[in-house]
This record gives structure tokens, sequence and C-alpha cells, in this order.
């Protein structure tokens, strides 16, 4: 009776043994498939090159256009900031010593573009077939808003003609003080002159003079 009993239990152990090896073994066999499952999706989920490429131009993009936005954003502060406010009723004259007019374009505390066209001082031989650019001479501007004038000696202060006082602004704007003052600058130059007559070698008979 005893190894009746005896045999019994060894029986259940084994079958006990052999019940945790199996779940054991199902267990395994369960994580390991599930490991094959997690693999394969994370290889799934993994862009392709060309996804890849596609996906870092759009983020690239992203940034350019909200670096743009930024830098337009501070551009439009600095300009609204730096606009002239017109004053038509304060002006000055303007003189230029250049054969072509030249045009300003100002921008105002009202959105708008101010043009001032300003006389050069050959103006005079517009439409002529020839004719010699003056040398030393001023053309002449009234009624220049004072506003305008200074936005661009403020904004272009490396201008140039300005810097060769070829182009100022007279002190006063009576017609006798403007012709005083270009009297005083008419020894410079702007370098679009006529070419003086060149005479030879001392001795020499004969000259150079260029042809109009």
């Amino acid at each position: 009776m005893a190894r009746l009993t005896k045999k019994k239990t060894e029986t259940a152990k084994a079958a006990e043994v052999a019940t945790e090896t199996q779940e054991t073994l199902a267990a395994e066999a369960a994580a390991e498939v599930a490991a094959e499952a997690v693999k394969a999706t994370e290889e799934a989920a993994e862009p392709t090159p060309y996804e890849a490429a596609l996906k870092e131009a759009e983020k690239q993009a992203e940034e350019a256009a909200k670096a743009a936005e930024a830098k337009k954003v501070k551009a439009a502060s600095i300009n609204s900031a730096n606009r002239a406010v017109i004053d038509t009723s304060d002006t000055v004259t303007l003189c230029l010593n250049y054969p072509q007019d030249l045009e300003l374009t100002i921008p105002t505390s009202k959105g708008t573009i101010e043009r001032i066209i300003l006389n050069g001082n050959n103006t005079h031989l517009r439409g002529k077939e020839k004719g010699i650019n003056p040398v030393g001479a001023y053309g002449v501007t009234p009624n220049v808003p004072r506003a305008a004038w200074e936005w661009f000696c403020k904004n272009y202060p490396e201008f140039w003609l300005i810097k060769e006082h070829l182009l100022f602004c007279a002190t006063k704007d009576d017609k006798y003080s403007v012709e005083a003052e270009t009297d005083e600058r008419k020894a410079l130059r702007n370098g679009f002159e006529p070419a003086a007559k060149m005479a030879g070698p001392e001795g020499r008979e004969g000259s150079v003079t260029p042809v109009e």
C-alpha cells in the first residue's frame, strides 16, 4: 500500500513538472512570436530612402518659410519706422551737377511713394541731336519736400554725388542765393564733361579735339 501511494505521488510530481515545462515552452514561444511581430512592425514603419528624403525636404521648406516670414515681419517693422512724413509746406531747393535728371523714390508714412525728379544740368539739350554738356553748371529743382531730402540723405549717406558736393541743398531758396552757391562749386566736375582741346608737344603744330 505504501509503495502504491509513493508511486502515485511520483507520478503526480512528474505530471506537474511536465505541465510546468509545457507552460514555459508555450510562454517562450509566445514571447518569440510577439518579438517577431514587433520587429516586423518596426521594419514596416521605417520609411524608404525616398520617403525619408521627401520628409527632410518638407522640413527644410517649412523652416525656410518660417525664416522668410520672420524676415518679412522684421523688414516691415523697420520700414514702417523709416518712412518720410511729407509736408509740402516745408520745402528746399536742390542743385545737381550731373548731365541727366535723377528720380528719387521716397517711401512716405502714408504707405505711398513720393517720386521727385531732380533737374540735371543739361536738361535743355534733351531732344537735340547734338549738344555739349555744361561744365561746372547745376540743374536747379525748387519745392522739394524737406522731409524727402532728409530721408534720402539719411538712407543714402554714401551716394557719390552728395559726397562730391555735386548734389546739395541750397541754404536759401531765392534765385540769387542759389546762383551764388552753385557759382562757388563751379570748379567741381562730375566726370561727364566734354574733353578739352589738347595741344601737341611744345613747338609742334596740330592738336587733338573731341568730335561733337
